[in-house]
């Protein structure tokens, strides 16, 4: 999709921080939601925001296709036109364009053992330790009880029993996509149009923004009573991407060659 802008003014990066701030929406979720103040000024509820880290073939240039990563069931928020940010270098969000997605044949064994060895690492560790891997770690769970493929009843039933699956490794999930036990959903992601006028505000609003001082740790106070939010689908937090993946699994090859595009 051809966006219609110079390059001093398409090429523009924001960070999570001032989204969060003036546009609304957790700054560590994949699908924000915005909350009703914000919509009253902006209306726009289509924030999509991709790691590269977990989605290393998402869109890297406005207006380019791209590939979706979700090792969970699909889910709703994918369904409609999305307003999809990525992650381009640390604390660097570049706005990409409307892009509409679609389900295509998941990953093969084969092409999931050919993504970089990082990525891999990063999916393992998140699905094994966030409250939304539990679909993944209730599978692996069944598998190694029954010694097959658990059936969609089966793993149903299993998630409404309380168990979180918590002991569940990242070693054991990394093992079951190597396998084909479970396997990487993928949506390929086309660009329908690229909001002109909202990239041209991004642009003016980030450039006069002053972030807020940072709250001294330690001052924050308790958040009694409140009822805690549900932990976003796909949330990798700013801070846990910064940091160093151990590779140590071994039994992982790695791959060469990325996977081919889909018409």
């Amino acid at each position: 999709h051809e966006v219609p802008l110079d390059h001093d003014v398409r090429d523009v990066v924001v960070d999570r921080r001032f989204m969060s701030k003036v546009y609304g929406g957790n700054r560590q979720e994949s699908f924000p939601r915005v909350a009703q103040k914000f919509l009253d000024v902006h209306h726009m509820d289509d924030f999509m925001y991709l790691n590269l880290a977990m989605n290393p073939h998402a869109p890297q240039v406005p207006g380019a296709p791209g590939l979706f990563f979700d090792a969970d069931e699909p889910v709703d928020e994918i369904s409609k036109t999305r307003r999809v940010f990525s992650r381009i270098r640390s604390k660097q969000w570049e706005y990409m364009g409307q892009y509409k997605m679609e389900p295509v044949a998941s990953l093969t064994t084969e092409e999931w053992n050919q993504q970089r060895n990082t990525v891999r690492l990063v999916w393992a560790s998140e699905l094994s330790t966030k409250k939304w891997g539990i679909h993944c770690r209730a599978v692996v769970h069944l598998h190694e009880q029954l010694g097959r493929r658990p059936t969609g009843r089966e793993v149903e039933k299993a998630l409404q029993g309380g168990n979180q699956y918590r002991n569940i490794t990242r070693e054991q999930i990394a093992e079951a996509f190597l396998k084909g036990w479970v396997t990487m959903a993928v949506w390929t992601m086309k660009c329908v149009d690229y909001d002109v006028d909202f990239q041209r505000e991004l642009v003016a609003k980030f450039a006069n923004w002053v972030p807020p001082p940072s709250k001294p740790k330690g001052t924050s106070k308790p958040r009694t009573g409140t009822k805690r939010k549900r932990e976003e689908h796909r949330a990798l937090d700013e801070e846990e991407d910064e940091k160093p993946i151990e590779e140590d699994l071994v039994y992982h090859p790695r791959g060469t060659r990325t996977r081919p595009g889909r018409g």
